[in-house]
C-alpha cells in the first residue's frame, strides 16, 4: 500500500516482482485501490492474500471490482490478539469493525495464533472462515553463534561471563519498555541490550545498552543469556520463537500463545505484573550458566520441531492448494 521501504528492496534483491501502490499513510487513495485491481488482473492469481486489517480491506474492495469469472479467491491475515484500540486512532477502529462485517464473504482468513483467532470471532468476525497457521521461524538464520556472542559483548564492553539479558521490540506503549527498565536495574549484575525502533531515544539507565532498530538481531540475540518480553497485548510474538531458535531462554508475559511457544522452556509472569517479573529476572539471575543454557537447548529443540519455517510454509501451501 505506502512505500514497501527496506523489505522491498529485499525482495526485489531476491528476484521477487513487488508492486507499490504509492498509498500516503493514513490517507485512503482511490488511485491505489484502482492500481491493485489493475495489478491482479495482470497478475491472473488464483489466490489473494491480504496482510493485516487496511490491506485485507483494499484487498476485498479490489477483488470486488473484477468481474466475477475473473475474480480470485480470497484470504485474509490476522497478525493481532487483544490488541487495546483505545491507543489507535479512528482509522483501525473502523478497519476492524468493517471487517467484522465483511467476513463472512472472504474465503478465508488465517490466525497466526489461537488467541488472535478467539478475540477476533468475540469481536465479530465469521468464525467459520478462520484457519490457524502458527509463524515459522527460520532456525538456519536465528541460531546459536558462539562468535557472535563474544563479538556483541565486546561491542557493549562487556566481559564474557556478564550477564546478559536482551529485549528486542520497538519502542511503543504496547510493549511496555518503561516496565522492563524498571526491573532490570533493580536486579545486580544484569545487563540488558534493548534493540527495535526508537529505543536509541530512551531515556539512560544503569547497565542499559539501547542501541535502536538493528539488521543483526539474530546476532544480538544470540548473544543473550535470556531475553525479555513484557508486551501488554500479541497474537503470536516472533521474538520469543526466534530467541528459542537462538537457544536463547525466555521471560514473557502470558499474552496470545506465549504459553503455547514457550512450554517448560522459560518463565511466564502475568502481563503487567512488575513484581512478577522482577521475581523471574532474579531467578534467572541466580541460576547457574549450564541451566539456562539447558533451557536454550530444550527451546531450539521445540522451535524446530513444532514452529519452524518449513512447517509453516507447508501449511501455507496445503490452505492455499484447497482453495484453489
Amino acid at each position: 500500500m505506502v512505500s514497501g521501504g527496506f523489505h522491498a528492496s529485499g525482495l526485489r534483491g531476491d528476484g521477487i516482482t513487488v508492486n507499490e501502490l504509492g498509498m500516503p499513510r493514513g490517507m485512503p487513495d482511490p488511485r491505489g485501490l484502482w492500481n491493485l485491481r489493475n495489478a491482479i488482473i495482470g497478475f491472473r492469481p488464483d489466490i489473494v492474500q491480504g496482510w493485516l486489517y487496511h490491506a485485507n480491506l483494499l484487498s476485498f474492495a479490489a477483488s470486488w471490482l473484477i468481474p466475477r469469472r475473473r475474480r480470485p479467491r480470497l484470504s485474509w491475515g490476522i497478525r493481532s490478539a487483544e490488541m487495546d484500540q483505545s491507543r489507535y486512532g479512528f482509522g483501525l477502529k473502523f478497519a476492524v469493525s468493517a471487517s467484522a462485517r465483511l467476513s463472512p464473504y472472504v474465503d478465508r482468513i488465517v490466525a497466526n495464533s489461537e488467541a488472535g483467532r478467539a478475540d477476533h470471532v468475540r469481536l465479530g468476525f465469521c468464525a467459520d472462515r478462520f484457519d490457524v497457521i502458527a509463524n515459522g521461524i527460520d532456525t538456519h538464520r536465528f541460531r546459536p553463534d558462539a562468535v557472535s556472542r563474544s563479538a556483541v559483548r565486546a561491542e557493549l564492553g562487556l566481559a564474557d561471563d556478564a550477564l546478559l539479558a536482551g529485549v528486542f521490540a520497538r519502542n511503543d506503549p504496547m510493549k511496555n519498555l518503561d516496565h522492563i527498565v524498571r526491573a532490570v536495574t533493580q536486579v545486580d549484575g544484569l545487563h540488558t541490550v534493548f534493540a527495535g525502533v526508537d529505543t536509541d531515544q530512551m531515556s539512560p539507565a544503569e547497565n542499559c545498552a539501547f542501541v535502536g532498530a538493528r539488521s543483526d538481531v539474530p546476532r544480538l540475540m544470540a548473544a543473550c543469556d535470556f531475553t525479555i518480553l513484557a508486551s501488554k497485548s500479541e497474537g503470536f510474538p516472533n521474538v520469543v520463537a526466534e530467541s528459542m531458535s537462538c537457544g536463547v531462554p525466555v521471560i514473557a508475559a502470558d499474552v496470545g500463545d506465549v504459553a503455547l511457544i514457550l512450554g517448560s522452556c522459560g518463565l511466564v509472569v502475568m502481563p503487567e505484573d512488575w513484581g512478577a517479573l522482577l521475581a523471574a529476572l532474579r531467578d534467572f539471575a541466580a541460576r547457574p550458566q549450564q541451566e539456562l543454557e539447558r533451557l536454550g537447548k530444550a527451546g531450539r529443540s521445540r522451535i524446530a520441531t513444532q514452529f519452524s519455517l518449513e512447517r509453516s510454509v507447508k501449511n501455507y501451501v496445503d490452505l492455499y492448494a484447497g482453495m484453489a
